[in-house]
């Protein structure tokens, strides 16, 4: 009887610290599909770099989808905290900036600031539910 009683305890209790760990997504939040994106600069890989990306439909404007490239230069976008982005057309900004640690403060950006301008940027991307293969996106030269 001890025994049963004690895996049935053990049993709700990781039950409990599944679905406690499970992060539920808020109210609303439309389906994420997977998308990663290449940032090149100069033919190579831009690493360190903040991307973000903004939808053309308004709706979905209140769900913040960003991440940041790994030393390929890819990165897997997120929404808010969850993985992925919902379907349809975006303007991408990718920005990568160097604080060099003098006084008084010095920052560098190294990407061109048409591409760190949301309303100026010509980088554009369609999410769709079969996206293979990272969507490759050109900045330029290094500034």
């Amino acid at each position: 009887m001890f025994k049963k009683a004690m895996i049935l305890s053990l049993t709700l209790l990781l039950a409990v610290m599944i679905t406690a760990c499970t992060p539920n997504r808020p109210k609303g939040c439309p389906k994420l599909y997977p998308c990663t994106l290449k940032i090149i600069q100069g033919g190579e890989p831009l690493a360190e770099a903040i991307v973000n990306i903004y939808p053309d439909n308004s709706e979905l404007a209140k769900w913040p989808m960003s991440g940041l490239t790994d030393a390929n230069g890819e990165v897997k976008l997120m929404t808010q905290t969850f993985p992925g982005a919902p379907l349809g057309s975006y303007t991408v900004t990718v920005s990568k900036v160097e604080d060099k640690h003098v006084l008084p403060p010095v920052i560098i950006e190294h990407v061109a600031e048409q591409f760190t301008l949301k309303d100026q940027s010509p980088l554009k991307i369609e999410i769709t539910k079969k996206l293979l293969e990272p969507i490759q996106l050109d900045v330029g030269e290094a500034q």
